[in-house]
């Protein structure tokens, strides 16, 4: 953080002026972010950190019961069926308790080109899973486990959040 203190009265010294400033925000700031504070003669409370998943692709209620397994809370902040995006991102370490927001409709930030994979004879999950990590989304049309076809096409150019719809084999039925 930077403070300035633009045409100072009196005392002009950084540590005068711009000190307690910078303290009384960082005390409101630092419990807002739910940054650890140590205190003296304590370990570093790493047992009350928690890596945030990767929620993209999984439906509203998946990614919340998995941040509920992890004790973090899930906000859902749009209607949509899967989830698009997230923040904070994953991979970021966070407390438990803390609060992971789930975007249903489009991925926050769009900046990205992306080259739709080709997704022909995989299975649903890894998929889901694959596109996940493009920042893609997906629609699953069909009861069945394998994709046979895809919308857009394998090797198409995307934007980042765009939704790729799979169509799978219908099963057959054992008589």
């Amino acid at each position: 953080m930077l403070i300035i203190i633009d045409e100072p009265v009196g005392l002009y010294y950084g540590g005068q002026i711009a000190s307690p400033v910078f303290g009384a925000v960082m005390r409101d700031v630092l419990p807002y972010l739910q940054v650890l504070e140590k205190q003296a003669g304590e370990g570093n409370n790493r047992d009350e950190a928690v890596v945030v998943p990767k929620l993209i692709n999984l439906t509203a209620d998946e990614a919340l019961a998995e941040l509920t397994k992890l004790g973090l809370n899930g906000r859902v902040i749009e209607d949509g069926a899967r989830v698009a995006d997230q923040v904070p991102k994953p991979g970021s370490v966070m407390l438990k308790g803390a609060n992971i927001l789930l975007f249903t409709k489009a991925a926050r930030y769009l900046a990205a080109v992306i080259t739709v994979p080709d997704l022909k004879g995989t299975d649903v999950r890894s998929a889901a899973v694959l596109l996940g990590n493009l920042s893609l989304s997906i629609k699953t049309v069909g009861m069945g486990e394998k994709i046979v076809r895809q919308f857009p096409q394998a090797g198409e150019k995307v934007a980042s959040g765009t939704q790729v719809e799979v169509y799978t084999e219908e099963k057959q039925q054992k008589n």
